[in-house]
């Protein structure tokens, strides 16, 4: 099979992607059938789990829906079923950094494309238009940020708009004149008669678009990747974005996040209002998928596939024992998993053309180098104590093993190993396997662990 060392996505089919992929395009096409208004899906797990995976596959699948779903499956929800009526778009919020970009930018992609993609004179004038009017609105100085906060506040969380349009005026947010472009002065007049006019006008006709698009019974399918790659502030802005302006168009909005950045954002931006993150995505999102977590034997099957000559390179191969290790270290997580395997290689190979490896220094090397990727304060602080650390960690471990006694005291003798021993997956890591021997891997001998750090340092790692 060809090598994939980059980090694009995977789709080993025991990883289910395709059956979820076909499950979440069905439910997507179904609930927006008969309601007027967009269907938002959240696709929900941490770094490296596989959400753009999955996104993509979905995105392939829209691309052909009868061969993928069987046109039964939309035929006794749509009439007149035409599979050319399915159109997608991807969008990458984090490539843009301030919130006010971020909005522009998903509004012209979106606009953009449609009107690229489309042979009908009527949708390139519509979107073109639509684009065009978009853009002028960003020469009002905050205009999206102060208006979207109004119109967002005042329908999830009963705020009074006219308090906080008071706010805006007094910060000076007024139109910026512009002699070259009519469209900027008259969103000014829009706005000083009815700050809600330019929001539901945009809405009203990018209704109108999106139905020209695709059709009365079409799918605009909006693929948003990444966002919690974004400043959580900026993730709050593209939701919110989809929220004011493109609700009530006949969409279908997927987006890969991590819930927990959704939720710091809400707490920062809301604190004053006591919204949780919670209540946050019920209002935003309609339907949460949680990605399930690959097992051990799942990441393993899939890396041995698809890297296969970089894990069983002789004469040290990754075998099981290496495998318990690495798994401990990354949790089992994909992109971790993998990025190691990759660097792993390089470091082994190197270490062997320098003459500087043997059967016992090799898993030796993978922990230290484990330590550098996933644990980086550990591995900066090896040298301390005289390259004793990880020696009293291991002491306060073994101490803990015999009782929780023991373990305290030998805590007591080594206060500097308290902060790292805190983190309960670097416990486990550093604990080990009980299936492999303690020896395995050990660099607890202070001498030894001076020599792999210079091994190391020798070879680039």
């Amino acid at each position: 099979m060809p090598h994939n060392y980059n980090d694009r996505p995977n789709e080993e089919p025991s990883l289910n992607f395709d059956l979820y992929a076909k499950e979440l395009g069905k439910i997507a096409v179904k609930a927006t059938t008969g309601n007027e208004g967009a269907f938002t899906v959240g696709i929900f797990g941490s770094w490296g789990s596989g959400k753009t995976t999955l996104m993509r596959c979905i995105e392939r699948k829209f691309e052909n829906p009868t061969e993928h779903f069987g046109v039964e499956e939309f035929e006794a929800h749509l009439h007149n079923f035409d599979q050319n009526n399915f159109k997608t778009i991807w969008f990458n919020p984090w490539k843009y950094d301030d919130t006010h970009g971020i909005r522009n930018a998903l509004i012209q992609t979106i606009l953009r494309e449609m009107a690229e993609n489309s042979q009908r004179a009527i949708v390139k004038e519509k979107c073109n238009n639509l684009a065009t009017r978009y853009d002028a609105s960003q020469c009002f100085l905050h205009i999206g940020e102060h208006l979207a906060g109004v119109a967002l506040q005042s329908q999830m969380w009963g705020v009074n708009p006219i308090e906080i349009f008071k706010a805006f005026r007094q910060s000076g947010g007024k139109a910026r004149t512009n002699p070259e472009q009519n469209e900027v002065n008259d969103l000014a007049v829009e706005l000083d008669t009815d700050p809600y006019l330019f929001i539901n006008s945009f809405e009203a006709q990018f209704r109108e678009a999106v139905k020209e698009y695709v059709g009365e019974n079409g799918r605009l399918v909006i693929f948003i990747d990444d966002l919690d790659r974004c400043l959580p502030e900026n993730a709050l802005t593209v939701l919110e974005s989809l929220k004011l302006y493109l609700d009530n168009a006949n969409c279908v909005f997927f987006i890969g996040l991590d819930k927990r950045v959704i939720e710091q954002a809400v707490k920062q931006r809301y604190k004053d209002l006591n919204v949780t993150g919670k209540e946050y995505i019920e209002k935003m999102i309609q339907l949460n998928f949680f990605l399930p977590e690959k097992n051990s034997n799942q990441v393993t099957q899939v890396l041995q596939n698809e890297l296969n000559e970089l894990v069983a390179c002789q004469p040290y191969p990754i075998d099981a024992r290496m495998w318990r290790m690495i798994l401990a270290a990354t949790k089992g997580n994909f992109r971790k998993t993998k990025q190691f395997v990759i660097a792993w290689a390089l470091i082994r190979n190197l270490a062997i053309s320098l003459n500087v490896a043997d059967a016992n220094r090799i898993p030796q090397l993978a922990k230290i180098l484990l330590i550098q990727m996933n644990f980086p304060e550990l591995y900066d602080a090896l040298p301390t104590k005289s390259y004793h650390l990880i020696g009293n960690i291991k002491k306060i471990i073994d101490a803990f093993s015999k009782s929780k006694e023991d373990g305290q005291k030998e805590f007591s003798q080594y206060p500097e190993c308290k902060r790292f021993l805190a983190d309960s997956n670097l416990f486990s890591f550093l604990k080990g396997n009980d299936q492999d021997s303690s020896d395995y891997a050990d660099i607890s001998d202070p001498q030894d662990l001076r020599k792999l750090l210079q091994i190391l340092s020798q070879i680039g790692g």
